[in-house]
């Protein structure tokens, strides 16, 4: 959960910067750091980090990881860049990082992260690349689907998967991702529309029989008509409601995301 005062922060200083280095939906990330007088370096750090600001004699160095695909101008470097942005540019964090409260450390780019400062990092990011405002404009009340978050991704510059992350985020929407790989379930979340049901899997166990991702997709699936207790213990009358099923494979993260929503 962001800080109060660390949200308002990032609200105020992703929505200048978009307003100053954008061009529409796409953010120069390059003159920011620039105009900070920041040094960046690309390289291999093995499996260490994909991302990692460091403060050495006043100077600001920000170390990016091309083994874990952060090369100059991806999609994935673009948040991993975004997301030291944030360290330097969030007020608490500046602060803490000055008096060694908040030291230097190897960012992850992860589903969930458990240290707060890496999640309102991780904010920051979201904002600075994709500002809620711009991220309504730009869906332009078109309904979900993988073409859907590829078009908004390849807008904004983001990857797939923070793309289909904010649009969760933001866009009211009935939306629960899955991740999974060879058919087990590494990570799951879903919108705080998503009805509240019982799961029929969980981490680390197989996907549910009737899985689209059971099968071998290897780019974007056809949307399914699906019924929701195959996935959920439902009631209420949920079961008689239509969701739907999509699956894209995502060959960066060597994973299949799954789709279900309701209309």
């Amino acid at each position: 959960m962001v800080r109060t005062e660390v949200l308002k922060d990032i609200k105020l200083i992703t929505e200048f910067l978009h307003s100053k280095y954008s061009n529409g939906f796409f953010i120069d990330l390059g003159k920011i750091v620039k105009d900070e007088g920041i040094y960046i370096y690309y390289d291999d750090y093995d499996n260490a980090f994909d991302g990692m600001l460091v403060i050495d004699e006043g100077d600001y160095h920000i170390h990016l990881n091309t083994t874990r695909g952060n090369y100059p101008n991806s999609s994935r470097s673009r948040f991993s860049l975004s997301h030291e942005l944030g360290h330097y540019l969030i007020g608490r964090h500046h602060t803490d990082m000055l008096n060694g409260e908040l030291k230097p450390h190897p960012s992850f780019l992860k589903n969930e992260q458990a240290n707060i400062y890496e999640v309102e990092a991780d904010h920051f990011a979201a904002n600075l690349l994709m500002p809620e405002s711009k991220f309504y404009n730009a869906c332009g009340g078109r309904k979900l689907s993988w073409n859907l978050i590829l078009d908004l991704s390849n807008k904004f510059g983001t990857s797939r998967l923070a793309t289909l992350i904010r649009f969760s985020n933001i866009i009211r929407h009935e939306l629960m991702i899955i991740g999974s790989q060879e058919g087990i379930v590494k990570w799951f979340l879903s919108s705080k529309d998503f009805p509240k049901m019982k799961h029929k899997f969980e981490r680390g166990k197989k996907l549910p029989t009737e899985a689209l991702a059971n099968l071998n997709i290897v780019s974007i699936s056809e949307i399914h008509e699906v019924d929701s207790d195959d996935w959920f213990v439902t009631w209420g009358g949920l079961s008689e409601r239509q969701m739907y099923e999509q699956c894209y494979f995502a060959e960066a993260y060597n994973q299949t995301l799954t789709l279900l929503w309701f209309l």
